[in-house]
């Protein structure tokens, strides 16, 4: 039998698991099994394999959510211990932060510069591209033509990763106040987290890593946080369909 591995967030209820396997009944998927999204990326850094007990923080920010979770891995068995965090946190506010500055920029170097729908579309694209070229790069220079409906502008700078950082300061802080909250809530001090995981394409940010470590512990590598939830959904399916390749 073939068997597919769902994941969802940890959170779900019994009503919102029921309704993710009412829809994949519907789109033709037999033999479904849920799996919670931090045990699906813990599974996929091959954390089901360690002996004992260990406790496993896992960092999920997305797009514009974040997930905290903690989990309790014993003997390959795996529990969620608790998970918090809010649906309006995450790399998009990160890029509202670059376009505000962007705009006021644009402003600057642009006397007759007026503020539309198309203008506002390519700052958010610009800030999204520096935002990432900053993962990698301590600065980057830029040099855009902005289209407004009904005329042309210049865009032109650098924005370092020190001012980058500064402008996504509150987002780490807001961060580190859920950690705080999530280990009070699972009754563990950050001394007892034996493993950190990040998920989700902000937890490339070199400050948020930072974050991560001050904060807990070094955050595991050797997975791609964009890619870990969905390795470890098609191990847990291989497993159950019994792979011989795995």
């Amino acid at each position: 039998m073939l068997f597919r591995s769902i994941t969802v967030p940890a959170n779900f209820n019994d009503i919102q698991r029921q309704a993710t396997k009412e829809a994949a009944s519907i789109a033709g998927l037999d033999a479904v099994r849920l799996m919670p999204e931090p045990i699906a990326a813990a599974v996929s850094y091959g954390l089901d394999k360690i002996q004992g007990t260990a406790n496993i923080l896992v960092f999920d920010m997305g797009a514009g959510t974040l997930d905290v979770s903690i989990i309790e891995v014993s003997d390959g068995f795996f529990e969620v211990l608790a998970t918090s965090g809010p649906t309006t946190l995450g790399g998009i506010n990160m890029n509202e932060k670059i376009t505000l500055w962007l705009e006021k920029l644009l402003g600057e170097q642009n006397k007759n510069f007026v503020l539309d729908e198309l203008v506002s579309v390519q700052l958010q694209e610009t800030s999204e591209r520096l935002k990432l070229e900053l993962s990698e790069k301590d600065s980057v220079l830029f040099d855009e033509k902005i289209n407004s409906e009904k005329s042309q502008f210049v865009l032109s700078g650098s924005l370092s990763r020190e001012s980058f950082e500064t402008m996504i300061s509150p987002i780490m802080d807001e961060s580190k106040g859920i950690i705080s909250q999530i280990l009070k809530e699972s009754d563990l001090t950050s001394t007892q987290i034996d493993r950190v995981i990040p998920i989700g394409g902000p937890t490339k940010i070199p400050i948020l890593k930072t974050m991560l470590t001050e904060s807990i512990k070094t955050p595991e590598e050797g997975v791609d946080p964009d890619f870990s939830v969905a390795i470890g959904a098609a191990i847990q399916a291989a497993v159950m369909t019994g792979d011989p390749n795995l």
